[in-house]
């Protein structure tokens, strides 16, 4: 039988190709089978999804080349901290939504992003797998049960901290945050904050301590701030004094985003009580601010008001009794003829 050698030879190439081919194939499968994801999780080579699958535990194994793992909306209470030390790509950890009451991670420097957001959390202890400061840019610790600002990486930038139990706020629990430019501690619970408590936040961008219970603001908290664009510091009521007449002449003069303080009212003096800080500041109700002046509450005048109005009802009804005996005498009048 002759046989075609060029035929032969095409044949070989192709079944080559063919085995080929498939051999890349089944090796890819086997690598992402290999990954270990869990079984209602996503996963590739450098993210981890399992939002909202009704995790009760961290789930393992997971690649080291990870850099994002999304595990938020589930039931997960503690994290396996040998796996995430090994995580030497991470850059973002979502755990929002879970039921961590505390928060011990040992973290790789590459981390950039944490947020621990609708848990139960009332410590937190971040450290780094190598000894050296971790480099944290953003932590979102809303809607936990802390008491106090918690020891935290010095390269913190963003720091969310609304709705939590923070009572008082001092120069301690901040000064280590010297690169911070966005803090939110809304409706927390805060009734005391210390005139010096800002004086290391230099950086400072946007700052929001809105809806909580302090009744004192310091215009110490805004001085020395050259990147400030935005405040937030609307609470229920304030001490209506001097040095809230500072504060509000200094925020105005530099033309700083001021969030609605006509909501605001005076807890102090007595003559101010209830009224409109603005109306109050602007007004100038709070007199004698300057050195070897005494300081003069002008009460808001209500008295004139209704006097006015007194005369003014009077007046109505002596307008209508005149008219009254007008028409009598014409009735009379009518009735003799």
């Amino acid at each position: 039988m002759k046989i075609n050698m060029g035929a032969t030879v095409l044949m070989f190439v192709s079944l080559f190709m063919f085995v080929t081919s498939q051999t890349t194939d089944d090796t890819i499968v086997m690598t992402t089978a290999s990954v270990g994801c869990h079984v209602n999780c996503e996963c590739n080579q450098t993210h981890l999804v399992c939002s909202d699958v009704g995790l009760k535990t961290f789930p393992t194994p997971i690649q080291t080349s990870v850099t994002t793992l999304l595990l938020n909306s589930n039931r997960i209470s503690t994290i396996d901290v040998e796996v995430v030390s090994g995580l030497n790509q991470l850059t973002t950890i979502n755990i929002n939504q879970n039921q961590f009451s505390t928060l011990e991670l040992v973290l790789p420097p590459s981390v950039q992003t944490l947020s621990a957001s609708g848990n139960r959390i009332k410590r937190v202890n971040l450290t780094s797998t190598t000894g050296e400061p971790l480099q944290l840019k953003e932590i979102n610790l809303s809607e936990n049960k802390l008491t106090s600002i918690p020891v935290l990486p010095s390269s913190v930038e963003i720091l969310e901290m609304e709705l939590n139990r923070i009572e008082t706020l001092n120069r301690e629990q901040l000064s280590p945050l010297v690169n911070l430019k966005v803090f939110r501690v809304t409706s927390s619970q805060i009734k005391t904050i210390n005139d010096d408590a800002f004086d290391d936040i230099i950086n400072i961008e946007i700052f929001d301590i809105s809806l909580n219970s302090y009744t004192e603001i310091y215009r110490k908290w805004f001085e020395n701030k050259p990147n400030l664009i935005e405040v937030k510091v609307r609470t229920f009521q304030l001490n209506c004094d001097c040095e809230l007449v500072s504060v509000y002449d200094y925020l105005i003069g530099r033309d700083l985003e001021v969030d609605d303080l006509p909501q605001v009212t005076c807890a102090t003096p007595k003559p101010l009580i209830g009224y409109p800080v603005e109306n109050v500041v602007q007004n100038n109700n709070i007199t004698g601010c300057k050195p070897d002046m005494p300081m003069v509450f002008r009460e808001v005048p209500q008295g004139g008001v209704i006097f006015g109005v007194i005369i003014g009802v009077l007046a109505i009804c002596g307008l209508l009794g005149l008219t009254v005996w007008s028409i009598s005498k014409h009735c009379e009048g009518y009735s003799s003829l």
